[in-house]
């Protein structure tokens, strides 16, 4: 299957699984998606993971090639995600990005227990990441 594909549907299942009400529910996992695939256009960037509730949004961004870190202007970068995401949904005014491999290994285990069936606290999990694998924050 496609991997994009496949990030679209875990993003989903994590929405569904989380205790928010559907409506808000649905918003977020458009949210998110909308925001992935606009994020995946940006020319160094070769994945993105979101996640988001409604007023928080975090990004875990991989290049495409990894020397592409050394020469690029990565405050112009997160600027250009952070504008990506408020353009997406304005009522979301906390945008952390990253491209910490940690994080990405997280954002995947919390997938992986929400498709295993496991309630998942969204809100709590983006928390929990921010305050432990970004720094400075």
């Amino acid at each position: 299957m496609n991997r994009r594909y496949i990030s679209y549907m875990v993003i989903a299942l994590v929405f569904i699984i989380c205790g928010c009400n559907s409506t808000s529910n649905n918003t977020s996992m458009k949210n998110a998606v909308d925001i992935q695939q606009d994020i995946s256009k940006i020319q160094y960037i070769g994945n993105c993971n979101v996640l988001c509730t409604n007023t928080t949004a975090l990004i875990n961004v991989n290049f495409k090639n990894q020397n592409d870190i050394n020469y690029i202007n990565q405050e112009s970068l997160k600027k250009s995600i952070k504008n990506i995401v408020k353009n997406e949904n304005s009522n979301i005014k906390n945008i952390f990005v990253t491209s910490n491999e940690n994080v990405s290994k997280k954002i995947q285990n919390i997938s992986k227990s929400a498709y295993e069936g496991n309630k998942v606290d969204l809100k709590w999990e983006i928390q929990n990441i921010v305050k432990n694998f970004i720094p400075n924050v």
